[in-house]
């Protein structure tokens, strides 16, 4: 309908309002005659005033934002519901959207096993550092790290494909700042450093020793980091639409991927000979543990969201089913220097031996359900703020701290015996990551 047509309706209804008024407080009164329209000048939809909170109202408006009940949120920033009208006042007919979000969350972390430990001055140095003596402290392990709040973003942009079939495609990407614990130590803080073990040969728990008062300085150090980041690409398809309600399906790609890292580097310098080794030699040695996890499947989900005036709430929920592909690298060295300035180098470490040193793979068909809600409210037709919560899960991955053998058959320099330990574990277990979003969406 032309939009001078919709104009003259209400105009003429104006006038037939004052005649009917005038025939009812006087019968004789004479007969109000309707002015002619002026042609010439038509009032177009196009020429009236909008503010930031006025919906439009007109005709060629379908679903809920038709007729003159529009003042939802989803009139203004949802391409899925509006119509052909409604389009004539957003850039690209209102088909794109696009929403950033600040992400503040938690995730399972990763259980280290006790990597290095303590014993009061005056412990004699086979017994120093050794698990399960009263008096043996742990100093950093045999607990889960990187637990602690992470920031990160989550950018979606969205298409809609077809105007009144409620079809759209839309993509993400999310990540997490990298969550990292550090931890130092030396001889002159703590007199007593040890990095404790099991000695199969003794079948007893044991302790490879970093300093001593009596005939060792030495540090150590423990570094652990942790990255997590994934991306979906979506089918969206509206399968049933209410008033101010409506039900969508997704359908799509989901990847995602989880790293992690391990490092333990010691330095001792002999003050006194202890055995075949001379005062003056150094010894320097790092066991590293990385793993890298891979999902790539297939994705199904459900969408319902409701509309209450300039707010809306959200709830969704997805799955995805595919493939997890884990990778264990481990590497290993020991720097030895003696006293007369000669050197070797060998590659194994305490926990990283030729036993286990090298890169492993393994696929594992895996499960990464999600969950959410998200409340959001309508400042403009165009824009919307969000907060909303979020819960990941994902099985069958490695973390680097679950990959250490403390099972030890020999000692560097040894070469491997008896049973051969430590072991490439290979070891699985679960993921999760859960928190807050705090979001603006933008309609084009």
């Amino acid at each position: 309908m032309p939009s001078s047509q919709v104009a003259r309706p209400f105009r003429l209804a104006a006038h037939v309002a004052q005649a009917s008024a005038a025939e009812e407080s006087d019968g004789d009164a004479e007969e109000v005659p309707v002015p002619e329209l002026d042609q010439s000048a038509p009032v177009r939809a196009d020429d009236r005033q909008f503010t930031d909170h006025e919906p439009f109202v007109g005709e060629g408006l379908s679903g809920p934002c038709g007729g003159n009940e529009c003042g939802s949120s989803e009139c203004w920033c949802d391409p899925y519901f509006g119509g052909a009208d409604f389009e004539r006042y957003r850039l690209f007919g209102g088909r794109l959207w696009g929403r950033s979000e600040y992400l503040l969350w938690w995730t399972s972390g990763s259980h280290l096993p006790a990597l290095v430990t303590t014993s009061p001055v005056g412990t004699l140095p086979e017994d120093s550092g050794i698990l399960g003596r009263p008096d043996t402290t742990i100093l950093f392990g045999d607990d889960r790290m990187m637990t602690d709040a992470r920031s990160g973003g989550r950018f979606t942009v969205g298409y809609l494909l077809s105007d009144y079939a409620g079809l759209g495609v839309e993509a993400n990407y999310l990540f997490l700042g990298r969550a990292a614990d550090h931890y130092r130590a030396n001889n002159a803080a703590i007199p007593i450093l040890a990095r404790p073990y099991y000695d199969l040969g003794l079948d007893a728990e044991n302790a490879m020793l970093v300093s001593h008062p009596d005939f060792l300085e030495g540090s150590v150090f423990v570094d652990t980091t942790t990255d997590f980041q994934g991306a979906e690409l979506l089918l969206r398809k509206t399968v049933w639409q209410g008033y101010s309600d409506r039900f969508d399906l997704l359908v799509g790609y989901r990847f995602a991927r989880l790293d992690d890292g391990l490092t333990v580097c010691q330095s001792s310098l002999w003050t006194e000979t202890q055995g075949l080794i001379e005062k003056g030699t150094t010894k320097d040695l790092f066991d590293s543990f990385d793993t890298e996890n891979q999902f790539h499947g297939g994705e199904l989900g459900l969408s319902y969201r409701d509309r209450m005036g300039q707010w809306s709430v959200e709830i969704l929920g997805k799955v995805a089913l595919g493939n997890t592909t884990s990778r264990v690298r481990v590497d290993g060295a020991t720097f030895t220097t003696l006293p007369d300035g000669s050197s070797s180098r060998f590659s194994s470490g305490l926990l990283a031996q030729d036993t286990n040193i090298g890169s492993h793979r393994q696929n594992e068909f895996s499960v990464i359900p999600e969950v959410g809600v998200t409340l959001g409210h309508n400042f403009t037709r165009r824009l919307r703020a969000s907060f909303g919560y979020t819960f990941i899960y994902w099985n069958n991955v490695l973390r680097a701290g679950d990959q250490i053998d403390r099972d030890l058959s020999q000692l560097p320099p040894q070469p491997p015996t008896g049973d051969q330990r430590p072991g490439v574990l290979m070891k699985k277990t679960d993921f999760w990551s859960q928190g807050m979003r705090f979001g603006l969406d933008y309609c084009f």
